[in-house]
């Protein structure tokens, strides 16, 4: 008998409702299950009157196998002899089993099947060709410039990209909602100005890094040098807006003074870190970049 957690045994005990049990991998989910199984079934609740349902086949086989085990020590033959009619199964293979079965009521063909990844691959690359087509004889402005400023010689490459965005999209919770509200949400001008503002609170942590190591380097070394490096970077040290910071950020820091330790060269360096990493995040204009932003809405 092995020694089960309080959670584990509430879990295998717990009887008249829900039980949500949230666990990470080879923490013994499956093993607990199985016991409650078992469990039931002592209780007299025949093994294939208990749905069971896995979101892999590899999961539900591992489970029948584990449950017919324990079947099986426990000597209940009766129940071993019925797990191969039990519904252990993948969500997806019982669902098909319903809409099969019920399948005059809904108006389906009895034949349905649920179809693969490729075939689905297959459908949506013969989809996006006829939409491609339908666009290029209409003349569509947006169209035609999305093409001309990312296609070479074909339009194979941003049909493929296309494709893996609408993969990736396929992941978000309510998929037509986050498309049909997108331009609204990230191009609105309220959005540009919290982004923008946003980036520049990064630049300003860059600011605040640099007046941290002067701070400590005034510990270690004497006033005159501290002076003539905070004239050197004053401009850059009271910026408050992406414009003045990158106007500000061609600076020199001076030499420090012969024999001032590692630490104090360490610091430095860390002052030169955030001096370059400011001059990199600002090397455009902010009305460049906010114009090129607003440029690839046409392509949204």
């Amino acid at each position: 008998m092995p020694n089960w957690t309080k959670e584990q045994k509430q879990a295998i005990e717990e009887e008249n409702t829900n039980i949500l049990v949230s666990a990470g991998a080879g923490s013994g989910k499956t093993a607990v299950l199985s016991e409650r199984v078992l469990r039931k079934v002592k209780e007299g609740v025949d093994i294939d009157r208990i749905l069971i349902l896995t979101f892999t086949k590899a999961a539900a086989y591992e489970m029948m196998v584990r449950i017919r085990k324990k079947l099986v020590e426990a000597n209940l033959l009766e129940q071993v002899d019925l797990i191969d009619k039990a519904y252990i199964t993948t969500f997806d293979s019982f669902s098909l089993s319903i809409v099969k079965k019920y399948h005059d009521r809904l108006n389906i063909n009895k034949d349905i099947a649920i179809i693969d990844n490729n075939s689905i691959n297959i459908v949506k690359v013969e989809i996006l060709d006829k939409l491609f087509n339908e666009y290029y004889k209409s003349n569509n402005i947006l169209f035609d410039k999305l093409i001309s400023d990312f296609c070479l010689r074909d339009d194979k490459e941003l049909k493929e990209y296309i494709l893996k965005l609408n993969n990736n999209l396929d992941l978000k919770y309510d998929k037509k909602e986050y498309l049909n509200t997108y331009l609204n949400n990230f191009y609105s001008k309220e959005y540009i100005n919290k982004t923008v503002s946003e980036y520049e609170n990064m630049l300003l942590d860059n600011i605040k890094n640099i007046k941290e190591d002067i701070n400590n380097l005034s510990i270690i070394l004497d006033g005159e040098y501290i002076s003539k490096l905070e004239d050197n970077l004053s401009l850059l040290l009271n910026s408050t807006d992406y414009t003045s910071i990158k106007e500000n950020s061609t600076v020199s820091i001076p030499n420090l003074p012969k024999n001032s330790g590692s630490l104090a060269s360490k610091l430095k360096e860390d002052i030169k870190k955030n001096i370059d990493s400011i001059k990199e995040l600002t090397n455009f204009p902010l009305d460049k970049l906010l114009d090129d932003y607003t440029y690839t809405r046409d392509y949204l």
